[in-house]
């Protein structure tokens, strides 16, 4: 008890400081062992993204991607001026002139579905599969009635070996336009390649035949057609997977 006329004694201002000093020290440290974990889970998260994402082979990452940023302003006619400008660099081969003016298209427009389609098949010559599938999924919504879009989109299935979604992206464009020997032509190989047995195809290889112009396909379809009535199944199969046709070239739209 303190003595009568006196006050408590207060606790020191410096021993207060040096608490609040202390304090703040111990504070610091526990921040910066958050930041430093966080850092490094981040920096793993990164690491396994990279490693995972390299060949994009069973299942699609998960990846925040956008072309361009969206403007509230859009001019579809100068986004087309400049796809057409993109159309004619492909042509001529100069991927990178092409690839800038497909850009500057969809910043015209970011909805404006050909642009899509053509930058998809920029990345997929740069065998950037997941990035092109997304623009050709991009393309597709933006243009539900064309084919071409399926069709690309079957061609990136195909070249990672997904075929079931390969078969099921070439149906879609076989049935937007039954008579494209293209897109059937692409849908008997991802049928054939997947194990299916070519006696079940033949009504479709016969269509095929009929339709088809290119005498190297004509010559595969001819060949399938032949097979079907061999007796030994896996001895057709590895005969047709050592002559299959290369996937046929992107439709880059207009």
């Amino acid at each position: 008890m303190p003595m009568s006329g006196t006050h408590p004694q207060r606790p020191s201002p410096h021993l207060h400081d040096k608490f609040h000093v202390r304090r703040f020290h111990v504070l610091c440290t526990q921040n910066c062992r958050r930041e430093s974990f966080r850092t490094f889970s981040l920096f793993a998260i990164l690491l396994l993204f990279m490693t995972g994402c390299h060949v994009w082979g069973t299942s699609r990452p998960k990846l925040d991607y956008r072309t361009v940023e969206e403007s509230p302003l859009r001019d579809s006619s100068a986004a087309k001026a400049k796809h057409l400008n993109a159309l004619k660099a492909l042509r001529q081969g100069h991927l990178q002139r092409a690839d800038q003016w497909v850009q500057e298209s969809l910043l015209a427009d970011v909805s404006f579905g050909p642009s899509h389609n053509t930058l998809g098949k920029l990345l997929y010559d740069q065998q950037k599969y997941y990035l092109a599938a997304w623009e050709f999924e991009y393309a597709i919504k933006a243009m539900p009635e064309r084919p071409e879009p399926h069709n690309n989109l079957g061609l990136v299935y195909e070249a990672v070996g997904r075929f079931e979604e390969a078969i099921s992206a070439y149906q879609c464009a076989a049935d937007l336009d039954p008579m494209n020997p293209q897109f059937l032509g692409n849908l008997l190989r991802a049928k054939v390649r997947s194990g299916e047995k070519p006696a079940n195809l033949q009504w479709e290889f016969n269509k095929l035949f009929n339709i088809e112009t290119r005498p190297e396909w004509r010559d595969w379809c001819q060949r399938q057609l032949f097979l079907t009535n061999g007796r030994n199944h896996e001895r057709s199969r590895a005969a047709i997977t050592d002559k299959l046709p290369v996937p046929e070239q992107l439709d880059s739209g207009d």
